[in-house]
């Protein structure tokens, strides 16, 4: 569903509504990353900040071009490929075995560098989508699934998180809307806002028990 854009002394916002759920986002993930911060769990505090640079750049991305491949979102969409990249990072040094935490940081890398290289070939979102299935759901949930299951309940907090982008994936894939001002993207982004609740959440546990 397009939303439609709004005019007011000859300036045109194309997406309004997204790009202020972007701009929501972008604040939002700052502020995990301060409070992720304050744990000392900095890969995951990384992670907020480099999303939430992401979806700064994607507000105007959205909000002042009427083509949606434009430079802004080139670089939202090279700034997310980076932040899954750091997300896999953190999860991947929950890890004691050092030869399967050498293989997955192979893996995060070279799936790094693959997906950048496809973005600067396609120019596509479905880019950055596949790659966010990979590092944080088959990576982050992966490992994380297999903590839980041994009784770490930081583990357990960021499955939450990830389940839900997983429904925010869904829903933006099937495009489903609720009215024309308020579109998949728009839903995306608050889902997206609850998912990384959770995983801030449980990034902060996980340090607290490293810590313990």
């Amino acid at each position: 569903m397009i939303q439609p854009s709004i005019s007011f002394y000859g300036f045109t916002i194309y997406e309004p509504v997204t790009a202020f759920t972007n701009f929501i986002l972008s604040g939002y993930c700052f502020a995990f990353g301060l409070n992720v911060g304050k744990s000392h769990a900095k890969y995951w505090a990384a992670f907020f900040y480099v999303v939430a640079l992401a979806a700064f750049f994607a507000a105007f991305g959205h909000g002042l071009f009427i083509n949606k491949n434009n430079s802004f979102q080139l670089i939202s969409r090279c700034t997310n490929i980076f932040a899954v990249y750091i997300a896999s990072i953190a999860t991947i040094l929950l890890i004691k075995n050092k030869k399967l935490t050498y293989l997955l940081n192979v893996f995060s890398l070279v799936q790094m560098l693959v997906a950048l290289v496809c973005i600067a070939i396609y120019y596509e979102f479905w880019v950055v989508k596949w790659d966010a299935i990979l590092g944080l759901g088959v990576i982050v949930g992966g490992v994380n699934i297999f903590f839980a299951s041994k009784g770490n309940k930081g583990s357990r907090i960021i499955l939450v998180g990830v389940l839900i982008n997983a429904l925010t994936a869904y829903i933006h894939s099937n495009k489903i809307s609720i009215s024309i001002w308020f579109n998949h993207n728009d839903i995306g982004h608050i889902m997206l806002i609850i998912g990384f609740y959770f995983m801030a959440k449980g990034a902060i546990k996980l340090q607290e028990n490293a810590i313990s």
